[in-house]
């Protein structure tokens, strides 16, 4: 059922295969129409389960509202204050088990804190970039927010995520694990991310709609995947993009194009700010 769009105050967007393209890039028109919205008084906010430093990037790029949600809602981080509005990090023993058993399964593991990246040693080189081994992680003693683990067997994952999940204490959000095996090349890693029990983008959206005193129904969220299901959950109006997964498709108010053809800012800008 379509809801009403004349009192939109808050815009929250998905990157990866949403306002980006199949090449990860994000078009002029797109930019040009996010900052539009910001200049009519609309906060525009990324949403991802990427590491913060890329998603702040990314929004600094876009030049639009200094707030990001990243590492699937675990940080909230305003980055013009340098302030984390919301942060639910793994603990010291939360960490400690996991690396556990990231070592006794032999996956390739990176932790993921508000401004750094550390990589265990069964990560390749050429993913090393821009990222510090875990030694560095003692003396830095930085709160890590999110942890990601893959690997190339498929069974090795499943025993992983069977293990993880006993514990109780950890959420597994964003999953290529989840794909079907044959549609996968030899060379893909199956992977997931890995967060506080609870935790979830929508949770994080929840905590900043309270922070800027906004109605869940003043929120529109755009979306594709997996972990968009507990964003939809939390914002008043929902809606996906074209190549979006047909379960969610099937819980939007608004489908638009897709994100080849730049649908959400093209509904953005004709629904929203009616221009």
């Amino acid at each position: 059922m379509n809801k009403n769009l004349n009192n939109i105050k808050l815009i929250v967007l998905d990157i990866d295969k949403t306002i980006a393209n199949n090449k990860n890039e994000i078009t002029e028109y797109t930019k040009k129409v996010l900052q539009k919205a910001v200049k009519k008084g609309i906060y525009v906010i990324l949403c991802s389960g990427r590491t913060n430093s890329y998603v702040v990037d990314k929004s600094k790029s876009l030049k639009i509202t200094p707030i990001v949600i990243s590492n699937n809602g675990s940080l909230v981080y305003n980055y013009e204050r340098e302030e984390s509005i919301y942060i639910d990090e793994l603990k010291e023993e939360d960490i400690e088990k996991i690396l556990y058993l990231v070592k006794r399964f032999q996956i390739n593991c990176k932790l993921n804190a508000i401004t750094k990246r550390y990589y265990n040693e069964n990560t390749p080189k050429e993913e090393q970039e821009d990222s510090l081994s875990l030694e560095k992680l003692k003396e830095k003693q930085e709160k890590i927010v999110q942890v990601y683990a893959g690997t190339k067997n498929y069974e090795t994952m499943q025993k992983f995520i069977e293990e993880i999940k006993a514990s109780g204490k950890y959420s597994i959000e964003n999953k290529s694990f989840s794909l079907v095996r044959n549609h996968r090349k030899d060379d893909d890693l199956y992977w997931v991310d890995i967060v506080k029990s609870n935790n979830s983008k929508g949770n994080a959206i929840t905590k900043l709609r309270d922070y800027l005193g906004i109605k869940k129904e003043e929120i529109i969220c755009f979306g594709d995947h997996i972990n968009d299901f507990s964003v939809f959950k939390s914002c008043g109006i929902r809606c996906a993009v074209d190549n979006a997964m047909e379960e969610l498709k099937a819980q939007a108010d608004y489908i638009t194009l897709s994100n080849e053809e730049d649908g959400v800012t093209k509904f953005i800008n004709q629904q929203i700010l009616k221009d």
